[in-house]
């Protein structure tokens, strides 16, 4: 029973530690990059759809209470695009750009 507590603290250590690697990863190789300029499936690998919106996390910013900061909906845009080529099909994949463009570029057709 002793070694729960720290085998807990331990697991949420490399759950943060990995979600950060994983966020690093993912600002390094989308920094910079024009997405009309490549191949989306070139900027980097996704190997599930649900990487696509924990990567995408990084475009809540929030600059006041209502508004988000505009370069990180950009930034999220990109993500969102390269997630769209590996995954056309993906209903989730499709729910997460249509969630961005009603929230994050107020485009409430969508």
């Amino acid at each position: 029973a002793a070694g729960i507590a720290p085998s807990g603290l331990l697991g949420v250590y490399l759950s943060y530690k990995r979600l950060d690697n994983f966020h690093r990863r993912v600002t390094k190789a989308f920094t910079g990059v024009q997405i009309d300029n490549v191949k989306p499936k070139e900027v980097f690998h996704f190997t599930d759809p649900r990487d696509v919106e924990i990567a995408v996390r990084v475009g809540r910013v929030w600059v006041s209470m209502e508004e988000l900061d505009h370069n990180a909906v950009l930034f999220a845009g990109k993500i969102i695009k390269v997630g769209l080529a590996y995954f056309p099909n993906d209903p989730f994949v499709n729910m997460l750009h249509a969630n961005y463009l009603m929230d994050g570029r107020g485009i409430i057709q969508a």
